[in-house]
């Protein structure tokens, strides 16, 4: 009999664009990339599922799960970390998130300052800067949020990544990045150096910034 494949799974719906992707420990064997609206809202179960379906793959071929955790889209990141966590619980495996912003960054290794930013809407935006360093990246700031004005200060310092890039109106790279199939490269990396996974039952979305249902409620996010 065959030996079972491991495959570990990425998953993103931190910006207008989210996706799922697998990866084999060698290579990138699938990838759904979708840009979501109030409309047509991410279905990353969905998603899965028809990716499993095309490699001819089942669930128990999950070896781990990545997703990012924000900040970005309220309702995606909900979603995301739900399905996310559903997985790690149901079959076992091990769990590993990173932010949004780090994720963006990680899709593109060069040299020189890069700020992920994305649309907090309001006229503000999320991001933070970082650098690779003899092919680690090192984040130099925290995640921010920042306001257009501040982020226009900083054209020309740095590389700005990301859906945010647009409505910032900055120059920098705005298409689609590959951020699940990163994430999911970034799983098998961490699963075969043997790191800690994060628990389930403990990670939460990292907001930033309260929703409006929240600010309306009285929520502090923390």
């Amino acid at each position: 009999m065959p030996e079972r494949r491991r495959l570990f799974l990425g998953i993103d719906c931190s910006s207008p664009w989210g996706g799922v992707a697998l990866f084999d420990e060698v290579k990138v064997v699938g990838s759904v990339c979708v840009e979501g609206s109030r409309h047509h809202p991410f279905q990353p179960v969905q998603w899965i599922d028809e990716l499993l379906s095309s490699l001819n793959a089942s669930p128990e071929e999950l070896a781990g799960v990545g997703v990012t955790k924000g900040p970005g889209v309220f309702t995606g990141l909900r979603v995301g970390l739900a399905v996310a966590k559903g997985l790690a619980f149901s079959l076992n495996i091990p769990l590993y998130t990173m932010t949004s912003c780090e994720a963006i960054a990680r899709c593109l290794p060069i040299k020189g300052l890069i700020c992920s930013l994305l649309d907090a809407r309001r006229g503000e935006f999320y991001a933070a800067t970082y650098r690779w360093n003899k092919g680690v990246i090192e984040p130099l700031t925290e995640v921010m949020l920042l306001s257009k004005k501040r982020v226009k200060e900083m054209e020309g310092k740095v590389l700005f990544v990301g859906p945010g890039v647009t409505a910032a109106e900055v120059e920098g790279v705005d298409l689609p990045l590959p951020v699940a199939a990163l994430v999911a490269r970034y799983t098998c990396d961490m699963v075969k150096k043997d790191k800690e996974p994060d628990d389930p039952s403990s990670v939460l979305p990292s907001y930033i910034r309260l929703s409006d249902a929240e600010a309306n409620r009285g929520i502090q996010v923390v």
